[in-house]
């Protein structure tokens, strides 16, 4: 056998002695593999938890941030949109009828607020949908 096919032989005997459990009972290895694994995840909750954390202060400041614009009054404001009507007919067809452009209001912040999207949002997305 080549220096290639020793070396990996030895690593197939390796690993079967190392991951194999005699006895039922585990190795010290297979325990470092667990540990490493649960360290892991506790690493990746503990990672979620804090985006969590920090999107709900973000939307507590934006909420914090739109309401000093309604005391002062620039928090709303408006935007053109094309609304249209889709009626399901016989047959699975569609029919789309334009009802014309009304002004949407909207609020300037980052998150949907007090029932209105946000302004960013709207201007982004001029055309609704009604069925």
């Amino acid at each position: 056998m080549g220096g290639y096919a020793q070396n990996q032989a030895g690593l197939v005997l390796h690993l079967q002695r190392v991951s194999s459990p005699k006895n039922g009972i585990m190795q010290s290895t297979d325990r470092g593999v667990l540990h490493m694994k649960w360290r892991w995840l506790r690493q990746l909750g503990r990672g979620v938890q804090i985006v969590i954390v920090l999107i709900a202060l973000l939307y507590v400041g934006d909420w914090a941030v739109l309401e000093f614009r309604v005391a002062h009054g620039t928090a709303y404001s408006t935007v053109e949109v094309t609304q249209f009507l889709a009626t399901s007919l016989k047959g699975n067809k569609t029919e789309y009828d334009l009802m014309g452009t009304a002004q949407e209001t909207c609020t300037r912040s980052i998150f949907p607020q007090k029932w209105h999207p946000p302004c960013w949002w709207l201007k982004r997305h001029t055309t609704q949908w009604e069925q």
